[in-house]
């Protein structure tokens, strides 16, 4: 991601909270008096990251068993009030790791109780999408979480179904060089949070991907006040 190379684009995305897998232990941004940061991850160069602007707080939350793709926090806003928690999620393969869609399983089922209360966000790079072979595991995860309430915030605001995005969010060039693009970066929820859902931006390949930025396109979802 190079967060320190980034760091305007990153503010220039308007987040309270931001999920940047592929971060840094100790980021310069995280240093500025308004934000605070929280990291998880084996190495210092390359680990999961949030991040919070604005007088917005993070407080760790206990992890449920071991997932280094998932950082749990509880977010507070500057007033200090608790807004809601979050599920962290970068899924990236590693040595004793499952698959990716199948590391998101295991969130989801050691998170299950969590799942049935209010004021839950869970975000970031799931790096799997509706392909054929891992449909069946990921319309699994999507129909639990349909189940528990909650709602994928772009398919929700834009009114599609998962497979069918018009805005993708990873480029991949896979063997033989040839180009992939998939929408495999996730803003989930609660019904509460999703009943308050007013607006939801895709930064387009042409500003993030084509320009050399990055290799994902960000996912930005804006909740209304209570």
């Amino acid at each position: 991601m190079g967060v320190d190379r980034k760091a305007d684009l990153i503010r220039g995305l308007g987040a309270d909270v931001l999920v940047v897998p592929e971060c840094r232990s100790d980021p310069a941004l995280a240093a500025d008096a308004d934000v605070d940061f929280r990291w998880s991850g084996f190495s210092p160069r390359k680990g999961l990251g949030v991040f919070a602007f604005g007088g917005w707080r993070l407080l760790p939350l206990r992890r449920r068993g071991r997932q280094p793709w998932c950082l749990p926090v509880a977010v507070c806003d500057p007033a200090g009030a608790h807004a809601f928690d979050l599920l962290a999620i970068w899924t990236a393969i590693g040595k004793g790791r499952p698959g990716y869609i199948r590391q998101f399983t295991t969130t989801l089922d050691l998170w299950r109780r969590r799942l049935d209360r209010p004021r839950l966000v869970i975000a970031g790079d799931l790096n799997d999408s509706m392909r054929p072979s891992v449909d069946g595991v990921h319309s699994a995860n999507l129909a639990g979480l349909q189940a528990a309430g909650f709602g994928s915030a772009y398919h929700a605001y834009s009114e599609v179904s998962p497979g069918v995005e018009q805005a993708k969010t990873l480029h991949w060039v896979g063997p033989g060089r040839v180009v992939h693009r998939y929408h495999c970066d996730f803003v989930f929820l609660s019904a509460d949070l999703l009943s308050r859902l007013t607006a939801v931006e895709v930064g387009s390949m042409e500003e993030w991907v084509d320009s050399g930025r990055s290799d994902h396109c960000p996912v930005v979802a804006t909740v209304g006040a209570r």
